[in-house]
This record gives C-alpha cells, sequence and structure tokens, in this order.
C-alpha cells in the first residue's frame, strides 16, 4: 500500500507570496504604463488635429450680383462751343476805333477794329511812284527793243546788239511786275487795317481801346492775349474721357443725357459724334465729343457737365463688395473658394474692374455670377490653402456660424 503525498510544507507557501506579489506589482505598472501612453498618444492625435483644423481658414463667401437693369456710365465733361476763335492783327498800326462791345452779337464779316498806319500810307504811295517809273522804263525798252529789231532784220547792227536790247526789254519788264507785286502786298497790308469778323457768333472779350499799339505778331502794347474772342454757341461741344473699360461702348449716334451744371442741373438730349478712337496711355481714358443744339442759347459755354450713356442690360458688369479685393503686384485679385465640402481651397482670380459704387465695385471682366468670392481675405492668402466656408446664421440674440 503506498504512502500519501505529503503537502507543501508551510515554509514554502509563505516564500511563494511574496514572488507573486511582486509579478502583480509589474503587470500593474506595465499596463499602468501603457494606459498612459495611449492616452498620450490619444491626446498628441487630439492636439495634431486641432492643430490642423485651426489651420484651416474660416472664411466666408458671396457671389456676384448682378447691376440694376437700369444701369449706365456716368462721367464729368467740358462744355465747350461749336468755334472758338481769339482775333489778331495782321498788320502793324495804332487803334483808331473799335466797334463792338463785349457780349455783342456778330455777323461774318461786321467791323470790329479799325487800325490806321500814317507810315504804311507813305510806303504806298512811294510803290507806285516805283511802279509808275518801272512802267516807264519798261515801255522805252520795249520801244526801243522793235526798232533796234528792224535794223537786225535789215543787218544794220550785228545781231548781238539786237540780243542785248531784247535782254534789257525783259528786265525792265520784270522789274515792272516785281514793283507792281510790292505795291500789292502794301494794298493788302492796307486792308488788314480792317478787322472784321471771321463768322456769326458772340464776342466773348475784348481787348483792345483807342490809341493801343497793334503789332501783327499778336497782342496789344499792354501785351494782351488777343483784340477780340468770338465764339459760336447754337451748337454746345462736350468733351468727355471715358475709361478704358467703357471705351468700347460708345459708339457715333448713341445718345446721352446731358446735365448743366450752369443751368441748375437742367437734362438736355445730347448725341456722341466722333471719338478719338484711341486710348491715351497717360490717362487710360478714350476722348468722346457729344454735341447738344443750343439754338436758343440758353446753355453757358465753358461750364461743367455730367453725362450719362445708358447701358443695356445685357452688358451691365456684375458688382462685388469692396472688401473681396486683394491688390497683387500682377493685378486686383480675388479669392474663390473651390472644391467639394470638406476639401474646399482657394483659388485666386484676376479681375478687371469698372466705377467704384463706394461698398460696392463694378468687375466688367474675370468672373462668373457662379463664383463664390471670398469676403475679406487675408493679404497673406494664396492658391491652394484649405480654407472652410461658413455662413453666419443669427440665432436668438447672438450669432452662430454654419460650416458649409
Amino acid at each position: 500500500m503506498n504512502p500519501q503525498p505529503s503537502a507543501p510544507p508551510a515554509d514554502d507557501r509563505k516564500k511563494a507570496f511574496p514572488f507573486l506579489g511582486l509579478i502583480l506589482l509589474a503587470l500593474l505598472v506595465a499596463g499602468a504604463f501603457f494606459y498612459v501612453s495611449a492616452q498620450r498618444a490619444k491626446a498628441e492625435d487630439e492636439v495634431v488635429k486641432m492643430t490642423r483644423e485651426l489651420a484651416i481658414s474660416s472664411v466666408q463667401v458671396v457671389s456676384p450680383s448682378a447691376a440694376k437693369a437700369d444701369g449706365a456710365i456716368v462721367l464729368p465733361g467740358n462744355v465747350t462751343p461749336y468755334a472758338d476763335t481769339p482775333i489778331f492783327a495782321r498788320t502793324d498800326g495804332y487803334v483808331k476805333r473799335w466797334l463792338v462791345e463785349l457780349g455783342a452779337t456778330v455777323k461774318k464779316g461786321d467791323l470790329l477794329v479799325e487800325l490806321e498806319a500814317p507810315e504804311l500810307g507813305q510806303q504806298i504811295r512811294q510803290a507806285e511812284s516805283l511802279v509808275a517809273q518801272a512802267s516807264a522804263r519798261a515801255a522805252l525798252a520795249e520801244s526801243s527793243n522793235k526798232r533796234l529789231k528792224t535794223l537786225v532784220e535789215r543787218h544794220a547792227v550785228s545781231l548781238q546788239e539786237g540780243d542785248e536790247k531784247a535782254g534789257e526789254a525783259a528786265a525792265t519788264q520784270a522789274d515792272q511786275r516785281a514793283q507792281e507785286a510790292n505795291l500789292a502786298r502794301l494794298e493788302q497790308l492796307r486792308s488788314f487795317q480792317q478787322i472784321t469778323a471771321p463768322f456769326d457768333g458772340k464776342v466773348t472779350a475784348r481787348n483792345v481801346e483807342v490809341g493801343d499799339r497793334i503789332t501783327s505778331s499778336g497782342g496789344t502794347s499792354s501785351s494782351r492775349p488777343e483784340l477780340y474772342r468770338i465764339t459760336q454757341d447754337n451748337i454746345l461741344r462736350i468733351y468727355v474721357s471715358v475709361p478704358e473699360t467703357y471705351a468700347s461702348r460708345i459708339k457715333e449716334g448713341q445718345k446721352a443725357t446731358v446735365s448743366l451744371a450752369s443751368a441748375k442741373g437742367t437734362e438736355v438730349e445730347g448725341k456722341v459724334v466722333r471719338t478719338s478712337g484711341t486710348i491715351d496711355q497717360q490717362s487710360r481714358t478714350m476722348l468722346t465729343e457729344v454735341q447738344v443744339d443750343n439754338d436758343r442759347h440758353l446753355y453757358l459755354a465753358g461750364g461743367y457737365a455730367t453725362l450719362r450713356f445708358p447701358l443695356p442690360a445685357s452688358e451691365n458688369p456684375n458688382v462685388l463688395p469692396v472688401n473681396t479685393l486683394l491688390f497683387r503686384p500682377q493685378g486686383t485679385v480675388v479669392g474663390l473658394a473651390v472644391g467639394e465640402e470638406g476639401r474646399q481651397t482657394v483659388q485666386l482670380k484676376k479681375v478687371g474692374l469698372g466705377r467704384d459704387l463706394g461698398s460696392e465695385i463694378e468687375v466688367v471682366a474675370g468672373l462668373d455670377p457662379s463664383d463664390r468670392v471670398i469676403l475679406n481675405p487675408s493679404d497673406s492668402l494664396q492658391d491652394g490653402d484649405r480654407i472652410k466656408v461658413v455662413v453666419p446664421e443669427k440665432a436668438g440674440d447672438g450669432t452662430t456660424a454654419k460650416t458649409h
């Protein structure tokens, strides 16, 4: 009969308890370490995720809106008369009398000023005497030439003598014509002492007085710029500089509404009669002439006008808030929000601008009505930047933002 196994001694069991406790403690420490590490990694992931989300700018967007159907180009212009001519003297002399006062209406050919020049009369009398002398010499030379020509035909004198006499006759005739031309020149100068109006119009300046010394180089002895100035204002010319962006829309024959400051803002109809057909490189504008009928002389030349050129609805540009613009070396650009929700990025797009409307500005090129334009873009905004589009919503007394 086998003996029964004996139980481990109590001392061995007591020795095993500390060892098991160490193992359990090690397991607890290891578990705590892995737990803390996992929590730290999770926290780091959360920080990275939050950092990435914070790096994505939240923006609001707006779409271009169409301008009003009755849109128009409104531009300033300068009102000028149809003709505006300074009157100068064409000969020297002194003012004998003047006949037309400031503001008078004159007809073409009306006498304005009469000059006198005593020395010119003496020159004319001297020229008349020289013409008489030259005429007498020419007649004598011609008579002598005829007689000598008969003698040459009879071989009474040499052919050379005949040729010499014929040359003398021709020379005296040429001298006679020269003296007659000089006399005609002086008589023409005498006719210039009568200064007349070149066309129908109104006198807008008078700078002559009796006794003034007048010079043909222009002006008077008191260095005034002209003797008279005459304008013709039955038609008014209004010159306006059209910006480059609108130049192609202005055509000859087009109507315009003209508001005249000198007539307390009275509006009249004008018509585009011509354009320069080119853009000035300094001002980037095209000079345009608009004419307005003024047969009743109700409107004053020389003033200021505002011209309104209507635009068809199909040509009205879009408008954007001014706080959508970015000014870069390549020109004016706007930032567009492109891409699917959650993966939206920035696309910079160059635009052409029209009139400044205050809080809004016209965009004449570069945008589609469906574009989503970023409001208040950062100066550091670049192509490809990640963005998050938010739409503000009012809730109660506060304001929240909804992400798109």
